[in-house]
């Protein structure tokens, strides 16, 4: 599969250094040398600790995220769906723009297990491997 773009929404309960995020993620890709198009999709949880380095303008953080998705195979046969799942770590960096908002920068890297898929030809395991997220994002605080 090809590097893909992608899009997440997260919230987040932040009651101290600990915090935990729940969310939806898609990632869209090709397979190089086919017409074949590949999105990811699907919802995961992901725990972060905020390392106190003494700065008001950057926090670094290690996080990790345990995700479930769904692998949309659209080929010339057809199209195909797969349940899979992914166990990832890493962290980032927080740049403070103000008291609600921060730049987010971010890097995970683990296992992904595709999943088994049903085309008109047959059932395919569409593999395992390992994967990179890299992530740059706005993170906005809502509520008191």
């Amino acid at each position: 599969m090809s590097l893909g773009p992608g899009a997440e929404v997260q919230l987040r309960y932040n009651p101290s250094a600990f915090s935990v995020g729940i969310g939806v993620d898609a990632t869209f890709h090709s397979v190089d040398g086919t017409e074949t198009d590949v999105t990811l999709a699907g919802g995961f949880i992901e725990p972060r600790y905020v390392i106190f380095v003494g700065s008001e303008t950057i926090a670094p953080y290690i996080s990790a995220r345990g995700a479930i998705s769904e692998t949309e195979v659209k080929t010339e046969e057809g199209t195909a769906t797969a349940t899979g799942y992914t166990l990832n770590g890493g962290g980032g960096l927080l740049f403070v723009l103000g008291s609600r908002a921060n730049i987010d920068v971010g890097a995970t890297l683990g296992f992904k297990d595709v999943g088994v898929a049903e085309f008109p030809s047959g059932t395919f395991d569409l593999g395992t491997g390992s994967n990179l997220i890299l992530r740059v994002g706005l993170a906005v605080g809502l509520g008191g």
